[in-house]
C-alpha cells in the first residue's frame, strides 16, 4: 500500500534525524570543548549510538504498532512479537550500556580490594535496573513506571550537569 510505504519513509527519515542531530550536537560540542582527537570522537560516537539507536528502534516499533492498530484493529503476529520483546531487549542493552561506565575503576597500581569496591559502587545503578527488569519481565506495569522514573532521573541529572 502506498500510504504504508510513505508512512514508513517519513518515520525512518524522522528517526534518522532524531539519531543524527543529537549525535552531531554532542560530538561537535565535545570537539569544541576539549579538542578531542578523531579516534576519541569515533569511540564516543559509537558509545552514544547505543542509547540513541535503542530509542529510535523503540519509537519505530511503537509507531508501527499504533498505525496497525489504528488501521486494522490488531497487530500482526510478527509485530506483536517485536512489541513484546523490544522493551526487554532494550532494558538489557541499557543496563549493559550503563555498566560500561564501571570500567573506569580499573587503574594500574590500585589495590584489588579498592578496585572491586569501586566496581561494586559503580554497578549499583545497573544492579537496581536489573532487579527492576527481572520484576518487569513478569509484571509489565512495574517496568513501565520504574524505567520511566529512571529515564527521568537520568535526564534531570544530565541536564543539571550540562
Amino acid at each position: 500500500m502506498k500510504t504504508d510505504a510513505s508512512f514508513k519513509g517519513i518515520l525512518i527519515a524522522g528517526l534518522a534525524l532524531l539519531y543524527l542531530a543529537p549525535l552531531a550536537f554532542f560530538l561537535t560540542m565535545e570537539q569544541r570543548a576539549s579538542g578531542a582527537p578523531i579516534g576519541t570522537l569515533v569511540g564516543n560516537g559509537l558509545l552514544l549510538s547505543i542509547p540513541l539507536l535503542a530509542l529510535c528502534g523503540m519509537i519505530y516499533v511503537l509507531a508501527t504498532a499504533a498505525r496497525q492498530v489504528r488501521s486494522g484493529g490488531a497487530l500482526d503476529r510478527r509485530l506483536a512479537g517485536w512489541v513484546y520483546w523490544a522493551p526487554r531487549v532494550a532494558g538489557i542493552v541499557i543496563i549493559l550500556f550503563i555498566s560500561l561506565f564501571a570500567l573506569d575503576v580499573f587503574t594500574p597500581g590500585v589495590p584489588l580490594g579498592e578496585v572491586l569496591f569501586g566496581l561494586l559502587m559503580h554497578l549499583i545503578p545497573s544492579i537496581v535496573l536489573a532487579v527492576i527488569l527481572a520484576l518487569a519481565w513478569k509484571w509489565e506495569w512495574i517496568g513501565f513506571w520504574f524505567f520511566l522514573l529512571a529515564a527521568l532521573l537520568f535526564l534531570l541529572t544530565f541536564l543539571r550537569e550540562a
